[in-house]
């Protein structure tokens, strides 16, 4: 498992026998052995629950808020967008692959979106930043997050947890586990609903983009077996909201082509329309429902020879969306959405113990794994034309209508291994390699019952794809003194290509596009300084990233159609700097800060030449700091606040780089208070995030020439309420 805290993160400092402060160590597996995570010769990021619970996370998305270097945003649950150092992805469908590897105990996600909500009983969270493939079972070409839940527990344990919150919100988790057969079989049972109100509110129906999630998991796990480790678990989450909606941008040829520009009507609506980022009239609300399953077994041996640990898993899930794409009161052009995916994967891997088998008298620690991973999914993409469109016949009453039909099959297979050999007491070096194969068979079928565009005659394109990549990892680090670690890596990442959808045009919709590669180059040192008072860890990057898949909307005959090309090359450089200090007892202050430059160098795309501009999700300067302040206190229990700051530059949300896809910088501020029992077992905590109400989009959507308008998808203002947690211990 990659980059696993072993220690509780909420005590950030500890005594030794002379009673003095400093920051407590903290033990990882991010190179699938425990070791300090001062000693991994990479760039992570590491959180355990007891952190999770003090931040007050609720969604993945917060991540952000203690990550500069990573990027969450999208349209909603259902379309979500991961960036960690401004490479990741913005297309959402079934036809490509996250660039950004979603992991929930050791588990790959194709889908998702099934991961971002929901995070009771959450045993740790790690980022790991840069491509990854020669310790993981599926290749992740700019990065992993990777999600650990809690294992079923051989004592009997309670968690009950409530929340309650402006807008409406609210949240209730409950999770339990303890012995099912004393001594041999353990079992854990968690359940978790919440909802909040929308950002968005369709003024017609009075319903909101509301973020509604229900999720359970049942766990079994037994040790009965000497040397051997079992575990089976099944989760369940269903994610739902009463209304799709985002703001509408007007353009000088309106939101889209289909509303006639001499339509009486458009001048109120859009003087109407523009009044409010968040409050719009549509014809239909829309709406979201996403239901997603995951049942996983884990088997591991510990051996003295070696460790194998087994990984089977089964996912499904199934996705419909309404949305109402002109986003007027004009029955125009609703987009509706049925999607279903269903994936299986199998990892296998053995892993190096302490005087086992090729050690090389323990000089040599290695894991090698193999990998296989297949995804079946159709997305069916309808576009009625409604009465209100003037390609809408005068007089007539049926249904007009444009689909796209895509079937798609991904057959992974890989094999993957990384070893250390101990050059000197002070010195290490580290290979890895990956091969990967990856094939597609997929049909692209588009209908239409008018013979009018986008589709103006029905077609089929099928293909089969195939993609193979060899990719290596080498590092080399040095330990200046026993708290000081200097390191410098290479290695390349690969994503393979994929299928259009959307797309009118049966030449441009057989366009398939390529994999991607990324050469990542890293040098970087770890350290503690002051009596272990003073944690500083930095890195510095270049990224050379070559055929890079982007999404965008192109004029074909006359109307605005999806599609996705690879642009040339780009060169990506980047700093971080990581500062964690004990200033008291209790007092400690996390901060962190990331400078990157991020351009496109060749980019002839089929709009034009965007050559020169910059990355989308990937601002100048990003920023997180966290000032926590936890004390005992004599009246009884422990009280704690904190404090936490993320600032993030301009960025773009596209390559087209127009005024209407950039997001200003902004400051985000978020406030918690809390008291906790002297045992630990009751904790009420208040709560406060973007205490400036600040406005600020995750995501927004741009035509080009001559479409013009667009979409923006506005995050939550002000948020705030109480929690209270029991633990029945």
């Amino acid at each position: 498992m990659p980059a696993a805290l072993t220690v509780s993160a909420a005590c950030l400092y500890s005594t030794d026998s002379v009673s003095q402060e400093m920051l407590e160590e903290i033990i990882v597996t991010a190179q699938k052995r425990s070791e300090s995570l001062q000693d991994v010769p990479a760039s992570i990021a590491a959180f355990s629950g007891d952190m999770i619970d003090q931040l007050g996370w609720s969604d993945l998305d917060q991540l952000q808020e203690s990550v500069p270097s990573l990027n969450i945003g999208g349209s909603g649950k259902s379309r979500p967008v991961v960036f960690i150092r401004g490479v990741g992805t913005r297309k959402f469908d079934i036809g490509a692959d996250g660039s950004v590897g979603i992991f929930v105990d050791e588990v790959y996600n194709a889908r998702f979106s099934s991961t971002l909500s929901g995070m009771m009983d959450i045993e740790r969270i790690e980022v790991l930043k840069g491509p990854q493939g020669t310790l993981y079972g599926r290749n992740t070409i700019g990065g992993a997050i990777s999600i650990i839940t809690r294992k079923p527990s051989n004592k009997p344990r309670v968690k009950i947890k409530l929340l309650a919150g402006n807008e409406s919100q609210y949240q209730y988790g409950l999770n339990a586990s303890g012995p099912v057969v004393k001594d041999n079989l353990y079992g854990l049972i968690s359940v978790m609903d919440s909802d909040i109100d929308g950002v968005f509110t369709d003024t017609v129906s009075g319903k909101t983009n509301n973020h509604r999630n229900s999720a359970y998991r049942a766990a079994l796990l037994t040790d009965a077996i000497d040397n051997w480790e079992l575990g089976l678990t099944f989760d369940h989450s269903k994610t739902s909201s009463d209304a799709s909606l985002a703001e509408p941008l007007y353009g000088k040829n309106f939101p889209i082509v289909l509303v006639s520009p001499a339509d009486p009507r458009i001048p109120e609506i859009v003087a109407e329309g523009s009044k409010s980022h968040t409050a719009n009239a549509y014809s239909d609300p829309g709406f979201v429902d996403r239901d997603s399953s995951q049942l996983a077994l884990k088997v591991q041996y510990f051996g003295d020879a070696y460790e194998l640990t087994s990984i089977t898993s089964f996912n499904q899930e199934e996705l419909q969306e309404l949305v109402d794409f002109d986003a007027t009161p004009l029955n125009v052009a609703p987009q509706e959405v049925d999607q279903e995916s269903s994936q299986a994967s199998q990892e296998i891997r053995f892993n190096s113990v302490h005087n086992g088998f090729g050690t090389l008298e323990n000089q040599l620690k290695w894991v090698v794994g193999l990998y296989y991973f297949q995804d079946e999914a159709e997305r069916l993409d309808g576009s009625p034309y409604g009465n209100d469109s003037f390609l809408y016949p005068r007089g007539f009453n049926g249904v007009l209508s444009t689909e796209y039909l895509v079937e798609i099959e991904t057959d992974s297979y890989a094999l993957f291994g990384q070893s250390t050999y101990t050059l000197s007491e002070h010195a290490n070096l580290t290979f890895g390699l990956r091969y990967t194969l990856d094939q597609k068979d997929y049909s692209y079928l588009a209908t239409s019952n008018n013979n009018l565009p986008p589709v103006i005659e029905g077609f089929l394109v099928d293909d089969n794809l195939e993609f193979e990549s060899l990719d290596p990892k080498i590092s080399f680090d040095y330990h200046l003194s026993d708290l000081v670690m200097a390191y410098a890596s290479f290695s390349r990442g690969f994503k393979s290509g994929g299928v259009q959808f959307a797309n009118g045009d049966p030449k441009l919709a057989a366009q398939s596009f390529d994999e991607e590669q990324l050469d990542s180059y890293e040098i970087g040192m770890r350290g503690r300084y002051l009596e272990q008072t003073l944690q500083i860890n930095s890195s510095l990057y270049y990224y050379d990233y070559t055929d890079q898949q982007m999404q965008g909307f192109v004029n074909v005959n006359g109307f605005p159609n999806a599609l996705t090309e690879n642009a040339g090359r780009s060169r990506m450089t980047g700093l971080e700097i990581e500062t964690l200090a004990l200033l008291s007892e209790s007092l400690t202050l996390d901060v962190k800060y990331t400078w990157q430059d991020a351009k496109f160098d060749e980019f002839d795309a089929f709009s034009g030449d965007y050559s020169g501009n910059h990355m989308p999700f990937a601002p100048k300067h990003s920023a997180t700091a966290n000032l926590m302040y936890q004390k005992t206190i004599e009246q009884g229990g422990k009280i704690g606040l904190q404090v936490g700051l993320a600032y993030k530059d301009d960025f773009y949300f596209d390559y087209l780089n127009t005024e209407k896809s950039l997001q200003k910088a902004y400051s985000l501020l978020n406030l918690s208070a809390w008291w906790e029992s002297d045992d630990g077992s009751l904790r009420l905590r208040a709560f406060c995030q973007n205490c400036t109400d600040k406005s600020y989009r995750t995501n927004a959507v741009s035509f080009s020439e001559p479409f013009d308008g667009g979409r923006n998808v506005w995050d939550y203002g002000r948020r705030y309420g109480i929690e209270l947690t029991h633990n029945f211990l």
